[in-house]
């Protein structure tokens, strides 16, 4: 019985700590992108989601 009541327990943490793990990982991404009008590569990361022109580099964010 302790260890249903254990198992619930645990369950429920990780179910409330699941949406802060998730926001904080999302404040993370939109620290990395970058912002409009700076230079991209093929990977990089636009905050506006398109790198124009990269071919590898010399790319721009729009």
């Amino acid at each position: 019985m302790k260890f249903t009541g254990i198992l619930i327990a645990l369950l429920s943490a990780t179910a409330l700590a699941n949406p802060i793990v998730d926001e904080r990982s999302e404040g993370i991404k939109k620290r990395q992108c970058r912002s409009s009008g700076s230079y991209c590569a093929t990977n990089s990361v636009c905050c506006s989601g398109a790198c124009i022109g990269a071919a590898g580099r010399n790319g721009y964010c729009s």
